[in-house]
């Protein structure tokens, strides 16, 4: 799912037996997009995780493993099973583990420096075949903006993002704040291409065909 969230879209009211409060507004939809994408096989990078936010103890409980990333030091006293906390920021953050999926909800649009070396890091980051699921505020981020900066690391949408705001949209009258979705994914180099650049840089050798000497 590439779009704004909308009213009549799949809502939660309470997660891991926590009520979400009415103050975050957007959380209702944005935490059953990502529970929608998660799997019980699945090893999970929480960006941003906060410390009061439910949706880390949920992924815990519900996922393989789930490492929840912060720059509020407080982080590392949250304690609680398969949960591992780390304090340090998505553009530091250095691991030779790969994740299926990495999570970023409302967090991009707090801090949009170096958005595009974030990227970079996520893709380092993220197995072949895994996703990263975002959300974010708009417009405090523009989803197109974000589509760019990931297309600059290797990262395409899983399908083409749909740009249209209509009455239909959640919004938030006060912030005056629409909320979207965005799943990306790592480029695949197609396979014609693949052989191409293989053979150019020797990996494939070439066939020499044997030439008959005239007499």
């Amino acid at each position: 799912m590439n779009r704004f969230f909308l009213k009549d879209d799949n809502r939660i009211d309470q997660i891991n037996n926590r009520k979400i409060p009415r103050v975050w507004w957007s959380r209702p939809y944005e935490y059953k997009y990502i529970i929608d994408n998660l799997k019980p096989s699945d090893t999970v990078l929480d960006v941003g995780a906060g410390i009061e936010h439910p949706l880390k103890f949920y992924i815990a409980d519900n996922c393989k493993k789930c490492v929840a990333l912060d720059v509020d030091a407080n982080i590392l006293n949250v304690k609680y099973d398969n949960l591992e906390t780390i304090n340090e920021d998505i553009l530091n953050y250095k691991t030779n583990e790969k994740y299926d999926k990495i999570v970023v909800v409302s967090v991009l649009e707090q801090s949009k420096n170096h958005l595009i070396e974030k990227f970079e890091n996520m893709y380092n980051l993220l197995k072949d075949d895994g996703m990263i699921l975002i959300t974010s505020d708009y417009p405090s981020l523009d989803p197109l903006k974000v589509l760019g900066y990931a297309k600059v690391s290797k990262l395409i949408p899983t399908s083409e993002f749909q740009e249209r705001i209509s009455e239909e949209s959640i919004y938030h009258a006060l912030y005056q704040l629409n909320c979207y979705t965005i799943t990306l994914k790592k480029e695949t180099m197609p396979r014609k291409q693949k052989i191409e650049t293989e053979y150019k840089n020797n990996i494939i050798e070439p066939k020499k065909r044997k030439t008959r000497k005239r007499g």
